[in-house]
């Protein structure tokens, strides 16, 4: 993936910094050390978020269980698809995502792909579609229409009589 982002901070006497940074990874760790991205934020944890490619080819953020939490606007999110003009939050630096390109080539892209049915919403009316009238999903004890079904013990072969 391609991901071109504009970091926002400001600093303890209230100096805005902003710089602009593109990268070209399967996924980019943001955080104060150890990150593809560091930030100069105290309120950042080392490891805080990860920009990463979903499976249907769409850019997502994930909290990597930092300590105040990563934001979509004001909403705190924990794995969450975003586009491109969204501003993810991390501790009181802003990122903007510019532009983004999904990578054809990567696991996630190709996988949706190649799952039947991917690109369908999965909903009851799409899992029930095929079952048609004859079937017995739709009633709550299992069994459609009036059959009635016993359940016969068998001898188990093990134990002594």
């Amino acid at each position: 993936m391609r991901i071109r982002i504009r970091i926002s901070s400001v600093d303890i006497d209230g100096n805005t910094t902003s710089e602009i940074k593109e990268l070209k990874k399967d996924s980019c760790t943001v955080g104060r050390a150890g990150s593809d991205l560091i930030v100069n934020d105290t309120g950042a944890s080392r490891r805080h978020a990860m920009f990463y490619q979903g499976l249907r080819g769409e850019l997502r953020v994930m909290d990597l269980h930092s300590t105040n939490g990563t934001y979509l606007g004001e909403e705190k999110v924990m794995d969450h698809p975003i586009a491109a003009g969204s501003i993810v939050r991390v501790a009181s630096t802003a990122i903007t995502v510019l532009e983004y390109e999904a990578d054809r080539q990567s696991f996630g892209a190709n996988l949706s792909r190649a799952l039947p049915g991917a690109e369908e919403e999965t909903t009851e009316a799409n899992i029930f579609r095929n079952a048609g009238p004859t079937s017995n999903m739709g009633h709550a004890s299992g069994y459609g229409g009036t059959h009635s079904r016993r359940i016969t013990p068998h001898p188990n072969p093990l134990r002594k009589a």
